[in-house]
């Protein structure tokens, strides 16, 4: 053993002595209150021998308020629901290290205990003038507010606090894409448990996907991701927008991360993104009984306010199941309301955005352009022929046949 700053961890009747280097990389495996508490320990003892060490904690588990009718009150997921008692040594303990315990994760203090055995009980006193507390463990009831969801929680902030890097198991995510993406982020998610979704089924996907994982990564649409969410009751806070381009956890707090559900790629369509609450407000102003119907991908602000959200086939199954004289302002690709305005001229039917955003890669694939590849084809002359490597078109079609599979378990039989 090299020579060195010693730190002594006791385990049991043993003590295990451990050479504490400059510039250590030290890993911490489960981020609850015993790794917590250690990373908190050795940080702050290897700053006070002048060392400076990179600590790492990897946590699987992710903070998430649920209810258990079975229980009651409201825990952390994967907790093994530990007993939440501070004894009196252990609080004299953090009350010398300067962590004083908010008052909102702590649930009352303990008089005395009884020790359940199946020959007679234990009666144990608290000593006079020493205090046991009972403090929550996992997410705290709803009706307590604060920012310490709960004592684990507030560990592992402080040991963040005093320098650790917490890393959450990305094991724990399932990537979901939007079908309208490149075969090579189809593939991606399908190498990594992922799946396809498109407008109509992305409820049902993410409800799959929430099955098997605590938490989605939804690509590249962070707007369809977002309001869909939305109506599952995912709240705007546990849905951080990951920037690509930031190399810092793509522009979020470790907090975010670590408390999320949905993580948004920072992705959107451009025909979908230039709908704003404004133009919602002038169609209402000017013509007062329309109606507004946009597709999920609309800004969260467009589509709180729309009369119907929908996928591109509920946008036309609502327009044909309307009464003659029902006026719409329609938010999605322009092609498709001139085609609704031109099959149902017994309403009156406009597109809500005063600016045209043509989609661009839609705009490739006309009836000209289809004809003369067919024609061609025919000919034996492919053109713009579209190639994808093996591996590729492998994994793109797992996720693909994934989606089916799920949504075709989703209709009744």
């Amino acid at each position: 053993m090299r020579r060195g700053s010693i730190i002594e961890t006791a385990f049991g009747p043993k003590r295990q002595r451990t050479a504490l280097e400059d510039h250590a990389r030290v890993f911490v495996v489960g981020g609850g209150p015993a790794g917590a508490f250690f990373a908190l320990t050795l940080l702050r003892g290897s700053r006070s021998l002048g060392k400076t060490i990179e600590l790492v904690i990897f946590e699987k588990k992710r903070e998430l308020q649920f209810y258990r009718p079975t229980l009651t009150r409201f825990f952390r997921e994967g907790c093994n629901y530990c007993a939440g008692g501070i004894s009196p040594r252990l609080a004299d303990t953090l009350e010398e290290m300067g962590l004083r315990l908010p008052e909102e994760i702590q649930e009352g203090t303990v008089d005395s205990l009884t020790v359940h055995e199946n020959w007679k009980n234990i009666e144990l006193q608290i000593p006079p003038g020493r205090k046991m507390l009972s403090v929550f463990r996992g997410s705290r009831p709803k009706s307590r507010p604060g920012r310490h969801a709960n004592f684990d929680t507030f560990l592992l902030e402080k040991a963040v606090e005093e320098g650790a890097n917490v890393v959450i198991d990305v094991e724990d995510m399932t990537p979901v894409t939007y079908v309208n993406s490149t075969a090579s982020l189809k593939a991606f998610c399908g190498r990594h448990g992922g799946i396809v979704c498109t407008s109509a089924n992305a409820d049902k996907i993410l409800k799959w996907a929430f099955e098997r994982t605590s938490r989605v990564l939804f690509c590249p649409d962070q707007h369809l991701g977002r309001n869909t969410s939305l109506k599952m009751g995912i709240t705007n806070d546990q849905m951080p927008i990951w920037n690509p381009h930031d190399d810092d956890l793509g522009g979020n707090a470790e907090r975010a991360i670590r408390d999320s559900r949905v993580v948004l790629w920072q992705g959107h369509c451009s025909v979908h993104q230039m709908f704003r609450p404004e133009h919602v407000y002038q169609f209402r102003e000017r013509i007062p009984d329309i109606k507004i119907l946009v597709h999920p991908e609309c800004p969260q602000e467009v589509n709180d306010l729309a009369d119907e959200s929908g996928s591109t086939g509920k946008i036309i199954k609502a327009v044909e199941q309307s009464p003659p004289g029902t006026r719409w302002a329609i938010g999605t690709e322009l092609h498709l309301v001139n085609r609704l305005k031109h099959e149902h001229p017994e309403q009156e039917i406009h597109f809500l955005s005063p600016v045209i955003c043509i989609c661009a890669t839609m705009y490739r694939i006309d009836l000209a352009h289809l004809c003369w590849s067919l024609e061609n084809l025919a000919a034996g002359n492919p053109v713009n022929v579209i190639e994808v490597d093996k591996e590729t078109s492998r994994w793109s079609l797992v996720a693909l046949e994934r989606m089916l599979e799920v949504t075709e378990a989703a209709v009744p039989k």
